[in-house]
C-alpha cells in the first residue's frame, strides 16, 4: 500500500509521456462514452472507447487544458462518432 501512495500526479504523466500510460477523457455528456489518449512516438493518438472514433496529432500534449482544448475543437466528429453507435 505505501508503494501505491508513493506515486504522484508528476509520475503518473511522466509514465504517459513516455507511452506507458493513458489518458482518459469521460464525456458523460454523450451518453457515458470516453475518449482514449495515448503516445506513440512524438505523435498522440486518440480513440473511441464505446464508440468508432480515431485520430492521431503530432505531438505530445503535457497538461490536462489541451485535452479539453481538443474535446472541444472536434466535438462535432465526436458527436457523429457517437450517434454511429
Amino acid at each position: 500500500m505505501a508503494d501505491l501512495e508513493a506515486i504522484t500526479q508528476a509520475d503518473l504523466w511522466a509514465q504517459y509521456l513516455k507511452g506507458n500510460g493513458t489518458v482518459w477523457a469521460d464525456l458523460d455528456y454523450l451518453g457515458g462514452k470516453s475518449l482514449r489518449f495515448n503516445v506513440v512516438g512524438n505523435r498522440t493518438a486518440i480513440s473511441g472507447d464505446q464508440m468508432d472514433y480515431t485520430d492521431e496529432l503530432n505531438g505530445v500534449w503535457d497538461n490536462a487544458q489541451q485535452f479539453k482544448a481538443y474535446v472541444r475543437e472536434h466535438i462535432q466528429k465526436i458527436y457523429v462518432a457517437v450517434e454511429g453507435e
